[in-house]
């Protein structure tokens, strides 16, 4: 009988590193799954469909909440985001611990109908660690970075409801803390 694998969730403001993080998690530690988000929004470049994201017309994307196949979703930014039930518990139930990359809004839907997930909240020790970062990235205007920043300030406020807080400025220091936290 195979053990049913953890659901992790991961959350942070835009830019915090939280793909980063799962990239140097998943060297670390075996038997681990990121479940890839379906969205709205456009291709970013580099960005490669059905790995980084499923990207969706947002008719598809209210089908498929007519028909309940997301687990969560949210909007965020003007887009659609969403897991599907499937590939979570497809492969929890092959015993891989499942990771979710999710906004404070798909977190909190997940709370509510999946108290006993890990919810591991990432930051920066300061906001202007995190608009060096987004500026970094190079993918959003000056205007854009703003209204990310803005919003880091409302979901910084929501970190008391994760069960641990890491703290990304060093990403090595961070995914030594995190594989420690999964491996418990």
């Amino acid at each position: 009988m195979i053990k049913p694998g953890k659901l992790i969730v991961i959350s942070g403001p835009s830019g915090v590193g939280k793909t980063t993080i799962y990239e140097e998690i998943k060297k670390l530690v075996p038997n681990i799954k990121r479940v890839v988000t379906t969205t709205t929004r456009l291709v970013r470049t580099n960005e490669v469909n059905g790995i980084d994201y499923y990207f969706i017309k947002p008719e598809e994307f209210k089908q498929k909440i007519e028909r309940d196949e997301f687990l969560e979703y949210a909007i965020y930014s003007n887009n659609f985001y969403g897991t599907t039930k499937q590939e979570v518990f497809n492969a929890m139930k092959l015993g891989m611990n499942v990771i979710l990359i999710l906004d404070i809004q798909g977190a909190m839907n997940i709370k509510k109908i999946y108290p006993d997930a890990l919810f591991i909240f990432l930051k920066t020790t300061n906001l202007d660690i995190l608009r060096r970062r987004l500026i970094l990235r190079g993918t959003d205007n000056e205007e854009e970075i703003a209204r990310r920043l803005k919003r880091a300030e409302t979901e910084l406020k929501y970190e008391s409801e994760y069960d641990y807080i890491i703290i990304n400025d060093i990403l090595s220091v961070a995914a030594q803390e995190f594989k420690k936290i999964i491996e418990n």
